[in-house]
């Protein structure tokens, strides 16, 4: 029988069995259909050059055209974590990695940089280039990552450049007690299907900005679009004097203890300053008006402390 022609009532209702049958060939094509629109991640360019299970995630290296990504998870629905161009790898794909430059409106010459979570390797390869006489430690808790940065995403640290493979926490309370100091710490270790809620606390925080030189800042990607974005801006506004929220499919908080604030006006002509110095591959002025200009978030309520982070649980819960 053709599914397009009409269906007469009277032998569907007088068979149930018949029901039921042409209901499952009905449904059949419309699972195999969804499940096409699901799992198609990609084009038919895509070409995975790499998979290997570590110990923390499920790595896989994707090509698509002419860009590589690098994902944590596989199957449906999978989070990119890093991306470049292949024939421009000094490109900025994703959005949020150009707002973390955004800190050099606030440090313009850096001198000591801890990145945690390495994913790529595109901030740090970025904040190397701009700045080779810095020194940047890199904090990564898988060493399979490391490798995969190093091998497919030309991850290629300076002999200033420092890769520990620890525990973000572990590092930052080992780093507090040596009397380490940084001009830039950007939090970077979360990704879309896991998020570790001992790197969101207020203990945790409070021990991140410990380590800021005077006139310093911190720099936290983090997701926008559930509850956990209101607690974790709560978090950060009962650590640091003042928080710079840029959002884009990202949230990248720029958080600092200094006692003024910055206007847009003033952020605006620093970006524009910043571009024209170092001549950025990508529009650091066009980041500037990702700055909100109030809080979009309920400022009064709970925030994640050692004692309370059910942060997996608010990243189900949509906004």
């Amino acid at each position: 029988m053709s599914l397009d022609q009409p269906i007469k009532k009277k032998n569907l209702l007088d068979n149930n069995q018949s029901l039921n049958i042409i209901l499952v060939i009905l449904f059949i094509p419309v699972v195999g259909l969804l499940s096409i629109l699901t799992v198609s991640e990609g084009t038919q360019d895509e070409n995975v050059v790499y998979e290997k299970e570590s110990r923390y995630h499920y790595i896989r290296v994707v090509d698509d055209n002419s860009i590589r990504t690098l994902f944590f998870t596989k199957g449906p629905g999978a989070n990119r974590q890093s991306a470049i161009y292949l024939d421009s790898p000094d490109k900025h794909v994703f959005e949020y990695t150009q707002m973390v430059f955004a800190s050099l409106a606030f440090v313009q010459k850096p001198q000591n940089i801890l990145v945690i979570g390495l994913g790529g390797g595109i901030i740090p390869s970025t904040f190397a280039k701009h700045f080779p006489a810095a020194q940047i430690d890199i904090v990564e808790i898988d060493d399979e990552v490391v490798n995969v940065a190093k091998d497919f995403f030309n991850f290629n640290p300076s002999s200033l450049s420092n890769t520990i493979v620890s525990d973000g926490r572990v590092y930052v309370h080992q780093a507090k007690n040596k009397g380490l100091r940084y001009d830039i710490i950007v939090l970077d270790a979360f990704n879309g299907s896991y998020i570790p809620s001992h790197l969101t606390t207020k203990e945790f925080l409070q021990e991140v900005f410990s380590l800021l030189k005077n006139g310093g800042c911190v720099v936290s990607n983090i997701h926008h679009k559930n509850k956990l974005y209101e607690y974790q801006q709560r978090t950060y506004s009962e650590v640091a004097t003042q928080n710079y929220t840029f959002k884009g499919n990202n949230a990248v908080i720029i958080s600092t203890q200094d006692r003024d604030r910055l206007s847009r006006k003033e952020v605006k002509k620093k970006f524009s300053q910043i571009q024209n110095q170092f001549q950025l591959s990508f529009n650091l002025k066009s980041i500037a008006n990702k700055l909100i200009k109030r809080p979009t978030w309920d400022t009064e309520g709970d925030i994640l402390t050692d004692d309370y982070s059910p942060v997996n649980v608010l990243k189900s819960k949509k906004l």
